[in-house]
Formats: structure tokens, sequence, C-alpha cells
């Protein structure tokens, strides 16, 4: 079974990062993504790193062998770009045989997340063998790499190409 860790860039484009973990790998991973935190540091925040981290920290998860999956949308409201790629993790969660989706804590938008996630695992009969959750990023360190990829991405240049061999797929709203 997998985990899937979320966290967003809504820079230009709306996007969503998922890191996909096998429960055989949470603990290990987990491990050294906290070994990235500096003394004092709450947790590894992408946009607040001095460049050099930011190469070290990519790096880093590209040697832990990482990978994620990006979905985009452009065009749309960040609402409903939002439902669009939560709906498209749902998708995921079935093809990885995810049992739980964890995205990073974000207050105001924790009730609509909720509603879309339920709709959807709903419809497409998952409800019962997936849970969802939201979780504060310095409480999970596995939510601090798709925040770095999804910063990488959104900055572009060095940064979109150095996060590249982290991202295995990218889907894009359709529209």
């Amino acid at each position: 079974m997998t985990s899937l860790f979320i966290d967003e860039s809504k820079e230009d484009n709306y996007i969503i990062v998922v890191v996909a973990v096998a429960d055989g790998d949470v603990a290990r991973l987990r491990s050294a993504t906290a070994s990235l935190r500096l003394p004092r540091q709450q947790r590894v925040h992408f946009v607040k790193e001095s460049v050099p981290r930011r190469r070290m920290i990519l790096q880093k998860f590209e040697t832990l062998g990482v990978r994620t999956h990006l979905f985009t949308a452009h065009g749309l409201s960040d609402l409903d770009a939002r439902e669009w790629c939560l709906e498209s993790v749902v998708d995921l969660a079935a093809q990885v045989r995810a049992r739980r989706i964890i995205l990073e804590m974000d207050d105001s938008i924790v009730a609509t997340d909720k509603r879309t996630l339920y709709r959807t695992l709903d419809a497409r009969d998952m409800r019962e063998t997936v849970s969802y959750g939201h979780e504060r990023a310095a409480a999970e360190p596995l939510l601090w790499i798709p925040d770095a990829v999804a910063w990488s991405y959104a900055k572009g240049g060095e940064w979109k190409t150095r996060a590249a061999p982290l991202i295995e797929r990218i889907v894009d709203y359709p529209g």
C-alpha cells in the first residue's frame, strides 16, 4: 500500500504535487527528510531556503529516489483548479493503491477539500479504502518534498530543471 503527500503552488498556474510513498518506505524517507532541517528550524520551507540549500535538498531527494506526480490547471479559479487537481489525485490513489491522502494544512480550504475528497472517493467507490486528512508541514516532513518540487517547478528555469528528475508524470487540465 501507499500514502500520498500533497502540497501546491499557486504562482502562475495552479499546481498540486503528490509524492507517493510505499508504506514500507515511509519511516526511512521521513527520517531522511527530517534530517534536512537546520537547528532551530521547524521545517524545510523551500521559499525560505538559501540557493545552495535548495540545490542540496533537491539533490538529496533525487538520491533518495523520490518521484512525484504533478497536476496543473490554468484558466480556472483557484477553487475550481484545486477541485480538478484533487479529483485527479483520487484517480492516482486508485492507480497506486493508496490507503491514505495527506494534504498540507491550509485552514481556509480544509472544509472544501473534505467535501471534494469525500464526494470523489464516494463516486469512485473508494471511501471505505482510502482515508484523507490535513497535517501541518512542521509535523510531517514528507510534506516538504512536494513543497520543494512545487516551488521549483513554478519558479522555472534552473529550478524546474533541477526538479525534473523528481517528476514522474505531469497531468495538465484538459480545458
